[in-house]
């Protein structure tokens, strides 16, 4: 026998090759892997798979043992690192055993949480996260509801309670040009608010609505309590819009409404806006829906409509043609 099987773990010497083989079935009768066996004599897997193969000791199938165990282990509510040290297999086979049969992992009752909010990550994407917890998400909607029944319903009430549910920042708006420009000395009112409000509806593509830090550290503290939703109602108020990518730790000491500031800020641009407008009216409504003629190519679109000639030139320009 090689001098590599005559070493045990203490580095001593083996008296007779029969001790090896009767450890070696000792240790199998234990349902002990090869790998196990061979750290029980300090030499590697293949070593004892090769001094079995020489000596005629057959290899012990311990794949259906271990699934019988897996399932016993299992009904006892053990989780699968347990399972995985008590069979003596490695974290990911008790995994992959366990989806093979579609069962769920074991675990604690609030064993699973979210965790703590992260003070260098955007706001935005740390509530996301934590709304992806179904509990949470649930008790933030019940304080929702019963802010907006305090409170009543109106639009900043609305605004604020679904902002507590995360709204999504608005994707950026590429307007198409039309076939006709006014004229700078004839633009009137209706022009200006329609610009003033082009202008405002790019602003917001920055900005989303998020719960307050409180209010997700509120109900992550709350998550196993009766009527948890009832006692954070009133944080919902501090909930709004902020801008996408500030992080947990700049907002944490202000409340998260930067809607108000911006519409501040478009009120003001607005009202300049029609200041400066030369005509001082809104346009006037075309009577019976007749709209005013423009030089159209006689092309059809799939839609019905008939191709503008100077909306196409205006939309190539923009485009770089």
């Amino acid at each position: 026998m090689s001098g590599r099987y005559k070493k045990n773990a203490t580095g001593g010497k083996l008296e007779t090759t029969e001790y090896i083989v009767d450890k070696i079935k000792e240790f199998q009768g234990q349902g002990k892997s090869d790998r196990e066996i061979a750290c029980e004599f300090n030499v590697s897997r293949q070593a004892i798979a090769n001094f079995r193969k020489k000596h005629n000791i057959p290899a012990v199938n311990l794949k259906n043992n271990n699934e019988e165990k897996f399932y016993e282990y299992y009904k006892q509510k053990y989780s699968d690192k347990a399972i995985a040290k008590m069979t003596g297999v490695s974290y990911q086979a008790v995994q992959k055993w366990r989806k093979k049969h579609g069962l769920k992992p074991n675990r604690k009752k609030g064993g699973r949480t979210v965790g703590k909010i992260r003070d260098d990550r955007p706001l935005y994407k740390e509530a996301k996260r934590v709304l992806n917890n179904k509990d949470i998400s649930c008790i933030i909607r019940d304080a929702a509801y019963e802010f907006l029944v305090k409170k009543g319903i109106n639009t900043h009430t609305e605004i604020t309670a679904w902002a507590s549910l995360i709204i999504p920042p608005a994707e950026v708006f590429h307007p198409a040009p039309g076939g006709y420009c006014i004229p700078p000395e004839n633009t009137n009112l209706t022009h200006t608010s329609y610009a003033a409000h082009m202008e405002s509806r790019q602003d917001k593509a920055g900005l989303c609505g998020v719960p307050s830090v409180e209010l997700l550290e509120k109900a992550i503290e709350l998550s196993n309590t009766k009527d948890a939703g009832k006692k954070l109602a009133d944080l919902v108020g501090s909930c709004g819009y902020i801008e996408e990518h500030r992080t947990v730790g700049e907002v944490r000491q202000r409340v998260p409404d930067q809607q108000k500031k911006w519409e501040k800020i478009w009120d003001e641009y607005k009202e300049k806006s029609i200041s400066w407008a030369p005509v001082q009216r809104e346009s006037k409504s075309k009577a019976g829906g007749i709209q005013e003629k423009i030089r159209v190519s006689g092309k059809k679109g799939k839609g019905g409509g008939t191709k503008n000639i100077q909306a196409a030139k205006a939309f190539q320009g923009v485009a770089g043609y």
